[in-house]
């Protein structure tokens, strides 16, 4: 019977016998998860402060930070902040840190959340102004930033299937000022729903 032989490149074996590049890969891991812990704080301190004029689904409560090795084969930490998903209608802000690629925040809605088509001119023309990008694709869980995304053209009120989702990117060079980018895109959001809906949900007209 013959054996399988083990092929590997030099690359491969080099890094098969270099234990350090792992261990500082989990390094930056939980740098990052103790980062999106302390922005769970910052989040959870600005709904508490505008309670009385966000919509009642915004909750303060909850919060999930998660992480793997396998998104398009490459390591991720996520933030889902707030929150709530249910049987086909989601609302939730989302940070997602993607190795070797950027941190995303995101504004995803289906379901009950989704914009009425009356309003949805609205909703586009703010987040045109904040400088977010929408999603295209019909892939409510795509993240390639070039495969799923373009410049909002409120004129073609865009809306890919049955949900909409804005996100806004730092790309991991510039990882430092993540921090200050994800409060603002964040209170930009928030802001949205401040300034355009009633306490219900629904977008004042």
């Amino acid at each position: 019977m013959d054996v399988a032989k083990i092929h590997l490149s030099i690359q491969e074996s080099e890094l098969l016998l270099n234990t350090e590049w792992l261990l500082i890969k989990e390094r930056i891991i939980q740098k990052i998860i103790s980062f999106y812990g302390e922005t769970h704080k910052i989040f959870k301190k600005y709904i508490v402060e505008n309670r009385d004029v966000l919509p009642s689904f915004i909750s303060e409560k909850g919060g999930k930070i998660s992480k793997g090795n396998n998104f398009k084969g490459l390591p991720f930490v996520v933030l889902d902040y707030p929150a709530r998903f249910e049987q086909r209608n989601i609302f939730c802000v989302r940070c997602l840190f993607w190795w070797g690629n950027y941190v995303v925040i995101s504004l995803h809605l289906s379901g009950k959340y989704f914009p009425q088509s009356n309003t949805r001119k609205l909703w586009l023309e703010y987040f045109k102004e904040k400088g977010f990008l929408i999603n295209i694709s019909e892939d409510e869980w795509c993240q390639e930033w070039d495969n799923c995304y373009e410049e909002i053209e409120v004129s073609k009120m865009q809306v890919a299937g049955n949900f909409l989702k804005f996100a806004a990117k730092i790309d991991l060079i510039h990882l430092e000022n993540a921090p200050e980018f994800l409060e603002k895109k964040f209170i930009e959001i928030l802001s949205f729903y401040k300034t355009n809906c009633h306490l219900n949900g629904e977008t004042i007209l």
